[in-house]
């Protein structure tokens, strides 16, 4: 949760609140413009870390909306990295006070005759993942060591080495030479059994988890029924007790999975499970047998109501914080799993948890600067238990990623999705088409 004092929560909870919301567009040089809630009408800012029917290791890119008044294109050095800046506040007696969102990357900038508006897609710095990273590391090294190379040869840097397994030793190259580097930091987030976001405090790549708040009733805010619109709960299958298993396995290979399971809440509730499958820092059985019973303690028992909310919008909350909700028909503990924050002259807000339940941890390729086709062939020796992949790679690498122009990507290669948004390249004009989810 980001930081704000007492007197903003008090502020925002107020009948009549009094908001405002501003941005810095610049470049690190020269160019520093703001625009304040004058001169502009939309800002919506939009993250989830619920995409393949889990959270654990999924990154959580957060994407902006941003809609200004009249014609800035001209004014917008567009041939430049441009660097976002977010602020939305509330009236705290007789000044605003402000949360500072993590640091935007502009993408793209277009005026729109009909509505006259410069119409604004950003993202945050973890875009910057979807690179391919040449592997120059020498082994044994941890993992943790491991993902900070990873982070920073991708022009960012790692908020810190404290989750889980991050000690795990790494005696030889996990990936390919060259591999993708938001493949990697994904299935290092499901050992740590946590999501990725940029940390809005210092623009650092940040492993996050919600498993002990969650399983000891501790939460982050509490929302009551004069804060909310709606509320919507949704089936809750996460049994009596929650998730009781955990299952390591090979997809392509029949017998390579390792399961730990809680046997007293599977005779209540039967099998509710949690599947990892194809994580290549763990392809043997004693690699996954060294993890398994540290990251079943992190799932072991997970359970929350899975809800939708529309509410009134609080700034300062963010992806995984755990929220208490008073509603009429009971109390509900949940972990912000998607949300939506949106200032159009007021602030609002809507938060979901989906439930987590019989999941399998899959990787979907749709980065933004590249289209890998890729096929493998898994092989299993049966002696020592250690698997090869044969990988073969087709690939179309844009000019950005080619030029290694880490910091300028206002013209991404497509398909690409942030958010709830789906930029598609116009074949014949060569141009963006901004879609739906």
């Amino acid at each position: 949760m980001r930081s704000v004092t007492s007197g903003f929560k008090s502020a925002i909870r107020n009948n009549a609140v009094y908001s405002d919301g501003y941005v810095i567009i610049k470049d690190g040089a020269s160019f520093n413009r703001t625009y304040n809630s004058d001169e502009l009408n939309l800002i919506e800012i939009m993250n989830d870390i619920f995409k393949n029917d889990t959270y654990i290791g999924e990154i959580g890119q957060c994407a902006l909306k941003l809609n200004l008044l009249g014609d800035n294109t001209s004014l917008l050095p567009l041939d430049k990295q441009l660097t976002i800046e977010v602020y939305l506040g509330v009236l705290v007696g007789s000044s605003y006070e402000y949360v500072k969102y993590q640091d935007f990357i502009l993408l793209e900038a277009k005026y729109n005759e009909t509505t006259t508006q410069t119409e604004i897609l950003a993202t945050d710095k973890l875009v910057l993942l979807n690179q391919d990273f040449t592997d120059t590391n020498t082994y044994p090294m941890t993992l943790g060591n491991y993902v900070e190379s990873v982070v920073v040869a991708c022009g960012l840097q790692l908020e810190n080495k404290t989750w889980l397994n991050n000690g795990f030793s790494l005696t030889s190259q996990p990936f390919p030479k060259v591999y993708n580097a938001r493949e990697i930091i994904a299935k290092a987030s499901q050992l740590a059994m946590s999501f990725v976001v940029i940390n809005p405090n210092t623009n650092k790549v940040d492993f996050r988890n919600f498993y002990t708040k969650l399983t000891t009733d501790a939460f982050d805010e509490e929302i009551d029924e004069n804060e909310y619109f709606k509320l919507k709960t949704r089936d809750n299958n996460l049994g009596t007790n929650g998730v009781n298993t955990l299952v390591l396995r090979l997809s392509q290979v029949y017998g390579e999975n390792n399961t730990v399971v809680n046997a007293t809440n599977v005779g209540i509730d039967g099998n509710i499970e949690v599947v990892i499958s194809d994580n290549d820092f763990i392809n043997s059985e004693a690699k996954r047998l060294s993890v398994i019973n540290t990251m079943f303690t992190r799932i072991d028992g997970l359970k929350y109501q899975p809800l939708d909310l529309e509410y009134r919008g609080f700034p300062y909350l963010e992806l995984g914080d755990v929220i208490k909700v008073v509603g009429k028909n009971g109390t509900y503990y949940f972990p912000i799993l998607e949300t939506m924050i949106k200032y159009n002259g007021g602030l609002f807000g809507t938060i979901k948890a989906e439930p987590l339940i019989n999941t399998e941890t899959k990787y979907r390729n749709t980065t933004p600067l590249q289209n890998r086709v890729r096929n493998a062939e898994i092989k299993v020796d049966k002696v020592n238990g250690e698997i090869s992949a044969i990988v073969s790679d087709v690939e179309t690498v844009s000019a950005v990623a080619n030029s290694k122009a880490k910091t300028f990507l206002s013209t991404p290669t497509t398909p690409y999705h942030v958010g709830d948004i789906w930029i598609e390249t116009d074949a014949t004009t060569g141009g963006s088409i901004v879609t739906g989810k």
